[in-house]
């Protein structure tokens, strides 16, 4: 059985850029010869790796626990069917993307004065208060119900989520390994000090916020086309935060492997067992799983695979006689 775990661990341990070489192009093959099944829990898949990893730019990388993703999704949502129906695809993906930076640095500058707990509750209120706003603008204003998107094909927006979570996996990785990354390290570690030896963490963080919000919202973008319509039930649910959030949590939060780990691994779950007529049970066990991860492995997957990695080398060096 160590063996094996063992096994896990080296393949994962695998640099990334040789895992890369080899899946991407298969990746990128995949529509040529798939069902349209297969595509569509692709595109669930990558959708939730991609809103993983943007999700950690911000919360892995400065410890502040976001759980208002479905805000930003929602906007991007609700922006695209707007832009759509007079701009092609790719340009208001793009616009998109560029809407959510500029709405979410006001938006850091006022509610990441809170940290803690605080963070956290004002952040999922985020998402109660856009979803109101667009209801009551709906109900009262244009009196309409939702919104009609054109159907894009699911080969076009797996082929764009893919190039989109490309880009956005070497930018968190560019992020975690620069000076700025180091930045922000500093303040997930202890804000204050960080502040005395002249971070601006003002800065730092709210322009943090926005690079995750413009990642998250060309992702929304990106997807919404597949449904060919939306409400706030569906852009707006408190489902897309909540899924995210955990898969975040059990990969190990900051970790980029972990949550890519964790979110293909859930994302299969959700696609088989959340779609069904009876996705309550699913749901509960995500929350039982989120609260023993929690408690029995408080730095996710990323941290199961550091310790089964120590404890290899320490059989290693044990049976060579350094530590007899």
């Amino acid at each position: 059985m160590k063996n094996r775990l063992f096994s896990a661990v080296k393949i994962i341990d695998t640099p990334v850029w040789i895992l890369s070489i080899i899946l991407i192009p298969v990746l990128f093959t995949v529509p040529l010869y798939s069902s349209r099944v297969i595509i569509q829990i692709l595109i669930t898949i990558i959708l939730y790796v991609q809103l993983v990893i943007a999700w950690n730019i911000f919360s892995g990388y400065t410890g502040y626990l976001f759980l208002g993703v479905a805000a930003i999704y929602g906007i991007a949502g609700y922006s695209y069917a707007i832009l759509s129906t007079r701009l092609p695809y790719l340009l208001s993906v793009l616009l998109v993307g560029i809407i959510c930076f500029v709405i979410s640095y006001p938006l850091g500058l006022v509610f990441l004065r809170i940290r803690g707990p605080y963070f956290a509750i004002a952040s999922y209120a985020l998402v109660l208060l856009f979803a109101s706003l667009v209801l009551y603008y709906e109900q009262a204003v244009s009196h309409l119900s939702g919104r009609i998107v054109q159907i894009i094909s699911l080969p076009k927006i797996y082929t764009v989520l893919l190039i989109i979570t490309i880009i956005t996996l070497i930018a968190a990785f560019m992020i975690k390994r620069s000076k700025f990354g180091y930045g922000l390290s500093c303040i997930k570690g202890n804000e204050d000090l960080a502040n005395v030896v002249g971070i601006n963490t003002s800065f730092y963080k709210t322009i943090t916020f926005s690079i995750s919000a413009f990642f998250i919202g060309i992702t929304a973008a990106a997807v919404v086309p597949r449904g060919g319509y939306i409400d706030t039930t569906t852009v707006f649910s408190t489902v897309i935060s909540f899924n995210v959030l955990v898969m975040g949590v059990i990969g190990g939060i900051g970790s980029l492997r972990g949550g890519l780990i964790s979110a293909v691994l859930l994302s299969l779950f959700f696609e088989f067992f959340a779609t069904s007529q009876n996705p309550y049970p699913f749901f509960i066990a995500l929350g039982v799983l989120l609260i023993l991860g929690i408690f029995f492995f408080p730095n996710g997957i990323e941290g199961a695979i550091k310790r089964v990695g120590s404890n290899k080398a320490n059989n290693k060096l044990g049976g060579s006689g350094l530590f007899k």
